[in-house]
């Protein structure tokens, strides 16, 4: 460049830097501090789903007629994963479990777009953790719940099971399903689900680890997503609370199996059995969350019986076979047993009943262990105490907003310092991230201080 052309460039650099100064004093923190604090509080920090298996050693099973040769059948995956954005636009109900996974600032049906000045406002004043004076966790449950659909996702949760031992995680609820390699029905078997010797390894790890480890099976309700009808229904359709009716499962949230249908426990009880020798497990979830459809007048088994009861009888058939039978300690979700209008209607028709089955509460074991489940921010959980009121045990449950979390821990631990039957929090991902992330969920790491 000749001389004659830096002087005039240097001279506008200087201006154009004096301009970006006087700019950035007036603006108080500067643009470029604004936008960095606007984009990081509107960036989804949730981990992606990076699959990436490695060898692990476990104990192998001395059961030689279990192999990990798969079984050939037709497979369809039945989880109800609330990241999924291809629920059909007609579903109400779909449409408001799609918001539960949207970023946090657009949790709310209401939720408006924040100013600048509220966003902030919020950065400025970060997250205080705090303790419940005087709470005791000795022996406090810190559970995580996670899914496991075949043997690449057990090798995770396995390589994931040190550093959730290490944050004082004792409880690992693992969501099988269908995703298993069944001997017991080869019909209703995954071909490239989880297989026996992988459950296995689960099972040696968590024990070395003082682990406990819970598998289950959604029982009753989620028998569908989106369009997707389960292997239970898709093989026996005849178990149908509602056959025939809801093509493609348009109108609906999730299907589910008549409770009054007398040949669905029989087949039910033999995957229990299974995953319980599987897991060399002490207890079983049996799921049981946002059950919809029940006492439907379209089922000639089922109109004109009392939803209540019959979620009931629901929950004591799957209790004798577990606990009577089995000698297993029996966990499920706890939604359809809270009263959303005596609750004072803090809840949805979601993580709470508004479709009768809440009288089932005074209809079954309280030797159940209930978890309570809610992913959005209250200032109070009234579920806590009114579960463990009624005399269960309670496992309190959170999701991705740590804001929820925290109220809902704290929540946990007031109530618990009064009260034994709140045994401690479980922390849920729903697939955001991969098993072998598990450690590192914002939520728990956020969150965790409080229950040590």
């Amino acid at each position: 460049m000749k001389k004659k052309f830096i002087i005039p460039v240097i001279s506008g650099i200087l201006v154009l830097g004096i301009l970006l100064v006087i700019g950035f004093s007036i603006s108080g923190k500067g643009w470029f501090a604004k936008k960095s604090a606007v984009t990081s509080a509107t960036t989804d920090t949730s981990l992606t789903n990076k699959d990436n298996p490695s060898t692990v050693s476990g104990t192998e099973s001395s059961n030689s007629a279990q192999t990990d040769t798969p079984v050939t059948t037709n497979t369809i995956s039945n989880f109800k994963d609330i990241t999924q954005k291809d629920i059909e636009a007609g579903s109400a109900e779909s449409n408001r479990m799609e918001a539960l996974a949207t970023p946090q600032a657009a949790k709310t049906e209401s939720a408006q777009e924040p100013t600048p000045q509220a966003v902030e406002a919020e950065i400025s004043q970060p997250i205080q953790v705090q303790t419940v004076p005087g709470a005791d966790n000795t022996g406090i449950v810190i559970g995580m719940h996670t899914a496991v659909t075949n043997n690449d996702d057990a090798t995770q949760l396995i390589n994931s099971m040190d550093g959730l031992a290490q944050e004082g995680v004792n409880l690992i609820v693992v969501e099988v399903g269908y995703n298993y390699r069944y001997k017991s029905h080869p019909e209703l078997a995954s071909y490239y689900g989880l297989s026996y010797k992988y459950a296995r390894k689960i099972s040696a790890k968590a024990k070395e680890l003082g682990i406990e480890l819970v598998p289950e099976i959604d029982c009753l309700g989620h028998q569908s997503w989106a369009e997707t009808t389960g292997t239970l229904l898709s093989v026996y359709p005849q178990f149908d609370e509602t056959i025939g009716l809801y093509p493609s499962n348009t109108g609906i949230y999730c299907r589910s199996w008549c409770p009054l249908n007398t040949d669905v426990n029989p087949v039910i009880f033999d995957l229990m059995d299974e995953l319980i020798d599987a897991f060399d497990a002490d207890a079983f979830h049996v799921g049981m969350d946002e059950v919809f459809l029940i006492g439907e007048d379209s089922c000639p088994r089922c109109k004109g019986s009392d939803k209540g009861v019959l979620f009931a009888k629901a929950v004591n058939d799957y209790y004798n076979h577990l606990v009577g039978e089995k000698g297993v300690t029996m966990y499920m979700w706890a939604d359809r047993l809270l009263n959303g209008a005596a609750l004072g209607d803090v809840y949805d028709d979601y993580d709470s009943s508004y479709n009768g089955t809440y009288t089932a509460i005074d209809q079954i074991p309280k030797d159940i262990i209930l978890m309570d489940w809610h992913y959005n921010y209250l200032p109070e959980f009234p579920s806590v105490a009114y579960l463990s009121g009624h005399g269960f045990k309670v496992i309190t449950s959170s999701y991705s907003n740590v804001d929820a979390a925290i109220s809902m821990i704290n929540e946990t631990l007031k109530i618990r310092a009064n009260n034994s039957n709140v045994l401690g929090h479980c922390y849920t991902t729903w697939y955001d991230i991969s098993n072998d992330q598990l450690a590192g969920w914002q939520t728990l790491v956020s969150t965790i201080g409080m229950l040590k």
